[in-house]
C-alpha cells in the first residue's frame, strides 16, 4: 500500500507536520473527554476536573470543569482546593499548553475563525478580563450571593426516588443525602444555579449542554435513570426486581431544558460565536477565567517558548500567526498569553524559536533593540 503523499509531506517538513499535530490532538482531546454518551457511572469521572473549559453538565462529558467546581462551592462557603490544585500544577508543568492543544472550546474559536471575513483586532487591555471574571463572577459573586438551604422536606421527592444511602454530604451529581440534610435543624447549605454567574451564561456550557439537552429531551431522564440504577446495584439488590420493571415507581422530576427558557444563555452563546469568526481567541483572551489561572502560573512554567536574537529578523511573522495576538520576540511579550500552539515555530523563516531549557535561567530577548545594537551588548 502506497503512502499517502500528505503523510511523505509531513515527515518530510518538519513545519507542516507540527501543524497538523497540533490538529490531531485537538481532535482526539475532544472525543476523550466527551465519549460517555450520556452514561454517568462507569465512563463518567466528572468528580475529576480537566485544565479545560468542557461543561460537566453536556450529557457526552467524562470529566468536570474546574470551573464548576469552585463556582458551586463558592456558592456553599468553601473553597474547591482540588480544582485550584490541579489547575496550578498544570500552569506550573506545562503553562498554557492545554489551552493550545486539549481545550475543545478553544478548537472551536479557531475553527471559527477560518470562515472567510473581514477581520476585528482585539484591544490588547481585554486581556485583564478574564483575571476579572476569574475574581468576580468564579469567586466573589457565587460566594456572596450564590448560597442558600435545602430542608428535609425539599427531600422527599430525592426519598422516594431511591436517594436514601448514606455516604457522606453529597450523593452522585452534587444531590445532598437525605440523611446528611435531616442533621441539619436550620437546613443543608445549596445553592441557587442561576446565581452561579459564569456558569450560568457560560457560552461553552450552553454549546456543549443546554442545546444538546433541548435537543433529546429524555438525555438528563436517562442519565438521572442510569444513577438510580447504579445506586440499586451497590446496595447490593437487583434492580430489574426492585424498580426497573415498575412503571409506578417514582423518578425524579426533571426540568425541562429548552432553548426557549434559555434565552439568554443562547444570545450570550451567539455574540460569542460571531466574535469568533471575526477574532482570534476572543473568549479565551478577555474571558476564560482558566486561561487567567494558567497564564499566572505560567511565569514559573517549566514549558515555555524562547527566541534566539542571534537568528530572529524580527520579520513580524510570528505575531500575524499567533492565534492570541502576541509578539513572542519582544521582550516585555505577555507570557501569560502564550498557549504553546507552535504556530510561531511553524511560521518563523529562520528558525529562531524554540522550546527553552527549563533547568537553565532564561536570558532576556532584547530584541526591541537595532541587531547592531544587540551584537554591542553581547
Amino acid at each position: 500500500m502506497k503512502t499517502p503523499k500528505w503523510f511523505r509531506n509531513a515527515l518530510r517538513n518538519d513545519k507542516r507536520y507540527l501543524k497538523r499535530k497540533r490538529f490531531y490532538f485537538q481532535v482526539l482531546f475532544a472525543v476523550l473527554l466527551n465519549f460517555s454518551f450520556g452514561l454517568t457511572g462507569y465512563f463518567a469521572l466528572r468528580w475529576l476536573c480537566v485544565p479545560v473549559l468542557n461543561c460537566w453538565a453536556c450529557p457526552f462529558a467524562v470529566f468536570g470543569c474546574p470551573i464548576g467546581i469552585m463556582a458551586n462551592l463558592a456558592a456553599l462557603h468553601l473553597v474547591a482546593l482540588g480544582a485550584i490544585g490541579v489547575l496550578v500544577s498544570v500552569g506550573v508543568l506545562l503553562g498554557r499548553w492545554t489551552c493550545g492543544w486539549v481545550c475543545p472550546f478553544g478548537w472551536t474559536q479557531e475553527l471559527l475563525y477560518m470562515i472567510p471575513t473581514p477581520k476585528l483586532k482585539l484591544p490588547a487591555f481585554f486581556r485583564y478580563g478574564k483575571y476579572l471574571t476569574l475574581l468576580f463572577m468564579v469567586f466573589v459573586f457565587p460566594w456572596l450571593y450564590g448560597g442558600g438551604t435545602v430542608s428535609p422536606a425539599d427531600l422527599a421527592p430525592l426519598q422516594e426516588a431511591g436517594y436514601t444511602e448514606d455516604g457522606g454530604p453529597y450523593e452522585t451529581d452534587g444531590v445532598p443525602s437525605p440523611t446528611a440534610v435531616e442533621e441539619e435543624p436550620e437546613g443543608f447549605p445549596a445553592f441557587a444555579a442561576d446565581e452561579l454567574f459564569f456558569c450560568a451564561n457560560c457560552p461553552a456550557g450552553t454549546l456543549m449542554a443546554t442545546i444538546p439537552l433541548s435537543l433529546q429531551p429524555g438525555l438528563l431522564q436517562k442519565r438521572l435513570d442510569y444513577e438510580r440504577r447504579r445506586k440499586i446495584l451497590e446496595a447490593g439488590m437487583d434492580p430489574d426486581e426492585v424498580a426497573d420493571d415498575d412503571p409506578d415507581f417514582p423518578r425524579l422530576e426533571v426540568p425541562e431544558v429548552s432553548l426557549s427558557s434559555s434565552l439568554a444563555k443562547v444570545s450570550v452563546l451567539a455574540f460569542f460565536l460571531l466574535l469568533f469568526v471575526l477574532m482570534k481567541r476572543p473568549f479565551c483572551r478577555a474571558v476564560c477565567p482558566i486561561g487567567a489561572v494558567l497564564g499566572l502560573m505560567s511565569r514559573v512554567s517549566l514549558l515555555r517558548l524562547k527566541v534566539d536574537p542571534d537568528k530572529c529578523i524580527q520579520c513580524d511573522a510570528c505575531t500575524k500567526r499567533c492565534p492570541q495576538g502576541i509578539s513572542i520576540y519582544k521582550q516585555d511579550y505577555p507570557v501569560a498569553e502564550c498557549i504553546l500552539c507552535n504556530e510561531c515555530v511553524v511560521v518563523c523563516p529562520t528558525k529562531a524559536i524554540s522550546y527553552e531549557n527549563p533547568f537553565k535561567l532564561a536570558r532576556p530577548h532584547a530584541l526591541d533593540a537595532p541587531p547592531e545594537k544587540r551584537e554591542e551588548s553581547a
